[in-house]
């Protein structure tokens, strides 16, 4: 499901400023979160997003998500706490945020047994940022006969957009990384560069595209 917290805040002034957004979830899962601004300001926001496996707190700038959807990361949500989105500015400066948007989504992680097989020698690490608790590599050997499947149920046919996510260190990451998804009926293959400048916590997601999944 999709929640929307929608407020239409605004705060300026001599002193800081703080304002907190309760998410409610209806049950446990992992949830995208994206947040919604209405000005263009110059000044930067700290945004912490709290769930029941803690805090995790960056910095956003105005600019970059006035009057757009800004992806600012996925968690796991309890039906009871669900989520807290919080955002601050420092003394002089002001903000003005629409709403809050969590929508829930299908996770499948290299750690998930039932949803995962590794064809060849496959090595967990924790050097470089990843996503959830760590991430496997080639060791760089035997390239171009390894592979990582994920499968998984769906509920029902329709158009699906589907996301990698992957640990990056920059030049040393391999360029070419083909990903190819499949249904019983169709099979569609993407080309991923993962020889990308790391982002800040590492991680980067890649959007292979839209499906239509039967």
């Amino acid at each position: 499901g999709s929640y929307f917290v929608q407020s239409h805040l605004k705060c300026t002034g001599a002193s800081a400023a703080m304002v907190s957004m309760q998410v409610p979830v209806k049950h446990r899962a992992w949830y995208s979160v994206y947040v919604l601004g209405v000005s263009q300001g110059s000044s930067d926001i700290a945004v912490n997003v709290r769930t029941g496996n803690g805090d995790k707190a960056f910095v956003l700038d105005q600019a970059q998500f006035y009057n757009t959807w800004t992806f600012v990361g996925s968690y796991i949500m309890e039906a009871e706490t669900g989520g807290l989105v919080q955002f601050s500015v420092g003394a002089g400066q002001s903000f003005s945020l629409d709403a809050v948007w969590v929508t829930e989504h299908m996770v499948l992680d290299v750690e998930d047994d039932e949803h995962r097989e590794f064809i060849g020698d496959w090595r967990k690490s924790t050097s470089v940022g990843f996503f959830h608790r760590n991430y496997y590599h080639d060791n760089n050997e035997d390239q171009g006969n390894k592979r990582v499947r994920f499968f998984f149920d769906l509920e029902e046919e329709g158009v699906y957009q589907i996301e990698m996510s992957s640990p990056t260190s920059g030049p040393g990451s391999r360029r070419k990384v083909f990903v190819d998804v499949k249904d019983s009926q169709s099979e569609w293959t993407k080309i991923v560069d993962q020889n990308i400048e790391s982002t800040a916590d590492n991680v980067f997601a890649e959007e292979l595209g839209y499906f239509v999944l039967v």
